[in-house]
C-alpha cells in the first residue's frame, strides 16, 4: 500500500503551489550539482550550512550593489559639477577612485576630485541595508576623514528608506539620490575618538598600536547631512575657491 501511495505523495509535493517552483528548481539541476546537494542534505548540520550560504549570498548581492551605488553617485557628481564649471575649469578638474587612481593616495575614500592633478576633495560612499544597523567606517577611512576634515564627506545611501517595489539591489540613479546624505563635517565629529591614536602612530613607530578598528556612525548624524543638491553647491564652492 505504501509503495502504491509513493507516486501520489510525490505528485502532491511537486504540484503544491507553495513549493512547486522550488522543487522544480532542484530537479532541473545538473547531475553533478544534484549529487552535491544530495550529499549536503544528508549532513547533520545541513540547516546551518544552508543558513551560512544564504548569508554569504546576501553579502555578495550587497557588495555588488555597493559598487553600483558608488559608480552611479560618482558619475552623477562629476556630471553636475562639470555642468557648473567653466570650460577652462573643466579641463583642470578630474575625478578618480581607489581602483584607477595613479597617485600615492591609498584607500580611505571611494571618490577623489582633483584640480590640476592635486586632490581637493574626498568622498567615501556607504550603503545601509539593515534598519537595525548603521554604517561603519574602517580605521583608514576614519583617519582620512580626520586628516582631511575640511575636504572629506561621508556619503550614505540608506536603502532601508526606499519606498518602491523595484529590485533594491538594482536601483536607478533617480531612485538612489533621494536616499543619499552627505556628512561634510564627519572628520570633526570623530576626531576626539581617534586623535590620540593618530598622534601615537605619528611619533612612536615601534610602540604598541591598533591594527584595525571600526567606527559606527549614528543615524542621527547621517540624517543631519546634506542632500544631493546642497552637497553639489558646497563642492562647487570648494573647487572654485581653489582656483
Amino acid at each position: 500500500r505504501l509503495d502504491d501511495k509513493k507516486a501520489n505523495v510525490m505528485l502532491e509535493v511537486v504540484t503544491n503551489e507553495n513549493t512547486k517552483d522550488d522543487i522544480f528548481s532542484i530537479v532541473t539541476l545538473g547531475e553533478s550539482d544534484l549529487k552535491k546537494l544530495g550529499k549536503l542534505v544528508q549532513e547533520k548540520n545541513f540547516s546551518a550550512i544552508l543558513n551560512a550560504a544564504t548569508i554569504l549570498l546576501q553579502q555578495q548581492r550587497e557588495t555588488e550593489a555597493d559598487f553600483h551605488h558608488k559608480y552611479e553617485i560618482g558619475t552623477y557628481i562629476e556630471k553636475l559639477i562639470r555642468e557648473k564649471l567653466s570650460k577652462e575649469l573643466q579641463n583642470r578638474v578630474s575625478f578618480g577612485d581607489n581602483e584607477t587612481e595613479t597617485t600615492n593616495i591609498q584607500g580611505g575614500q571611494d571618490i577623489v576630485i582633483f584640480l590640476d592633478k592635486n586632490p581637493v576633495y574626498f568622498i567615501e560612499v556607504k550603503s545601509r541595508w539593515n534598519s537595525q544597523n548603521s554604517v561603519s567606517m574602517s580605521k583608514l577611512q576614519l583617519q582620512r576623514a580626520v586628516e582631511e576634515n575640511r575636504r572629506y564627506a561621508l556619503c550614505t545611501v540608506d536603502i532601508t528608506r526606499y519606498p518602491g517595489k523595484n529590485d533594491r539591489y538594482k536601483l536607478s540613479t533617480d531612485e538612489i539620490l533621494p536616499l543619499t546624505k552627505f556628512v561634510t563635517n564627519i572628520g570633526d565629529t570623530i576626531k576626539p575618538l581617534i586623535e590620540d591614536n593618530l598622534e601615537a602612530e605619528k611619533h612612536q613607530e615601534k610602540s604598541i598600536h591598533l591594527i584595525e578598528y571600526r567606527g559606527i556612525i549614528p543615524q542621527d548624524i547621517i540624517q543631519r547631512g546634506n542632500d544631493f543638491k546642497s552637497f553639489i553647491e558646497i563642492l562647487f564652492t570648494i573647487i572654485t575657491e581653489k582656483t
